[in-house]
């Protein structure tokens, strides 16, 4: 229980980032009707992002304490199973991000102003 603590305080400058996501997807919740296609695509792009920092956020807590205690990796392995969530956590990203840049830019009308 010594070690929660810690773990909490180095995630909370996380926390802005995570509520502005959350904010997001309300935001995209309340716009549905207006316009469905586009929340949509910005609501699955906002949850895999939070959905996914959230997942790493755990296992960076509980993953090295657990494969040494029950399978008694050391430190080398440890490293290399994080790296390997850490590169699956930023394919996610780079997808989610995808999502929200299509989310904005996918159904731009051309400026009809010029015409």
């Amino acid at each position: 229980m010594d070690s929660f603590f810690p773990t909490i305080t180095t995630y909370l400058p996380l926390v802005p980032v995570l509520l502005a996501w959350l904010v997001g997807i309300v935001i995209a919740l309340v716009n549905a009707r207006k316009h469905p296609r586009v929340s949509l695509v910005a609501v699955l792009g906002l949850v895999l992002l939070l959905a996914s920092s959230a997942a790493v956020i755990y296992l960076q807590a509980v993953l090295p304490v657990w494969l040494h205690t029950r399978y008694g990796m050391g430190f080398d392995q440890i490293g290399n199973i994080l790296f390997l969530v850490q590169l699956v956590q930023a394919f996610l990203s780079v997808v989610a991000w995808v999502l929200l840049f299509w989310a904005i830019f996918g159904w731009r009308s051309p400026d009809r102003m010029n015409s």
